[in-house]
C-alpha cells in the first residue's frame, strides 16, 4: 500500500504542475507539445500514469503487506 500511495502521490503532482503551468510543455520542447491540445495531453497523461501504476514495485513487499 505505501508504494501505491507514494506513485499516487507523484501523479497528482504531475497532474497539478502541468495544470498550473500548461505553457512550461511548449517551453520545454520548444513549441513541439502543444497545450491547448487538451484531448492530446489527455492521451499521453493517461499512458505514462497507467505505466506509472503497472510499474513492478520498486520496493520489497514488508512482513505487514504480507501478512495482511
Amino acid at each position: 500500500m505505501e508504494e501505491l500511495y507514494f506513485r499516487f502521490h507523484f501523479l497528482l503532482g504531475a497532474q497539478y504542475y502541468t495544470l498550473l503551468n500548461p505553457n512550461r510543455i511548449s517551453d520545454l520542447s520548444g513549441g513541439l507539445c502543444d497545450p491547448a491540445d487538451a484531448e492530446k495531453a489527455l492521451r499521453h497523461m493517461v499512458c505514462a500514469f497507467a505505466a506509472a501504476l503497472g510499474a513492478p514495485a520498486c520496493m520489497p513487499r514488508s512482513s505487514k503487506e504480507t501478512n495482511a
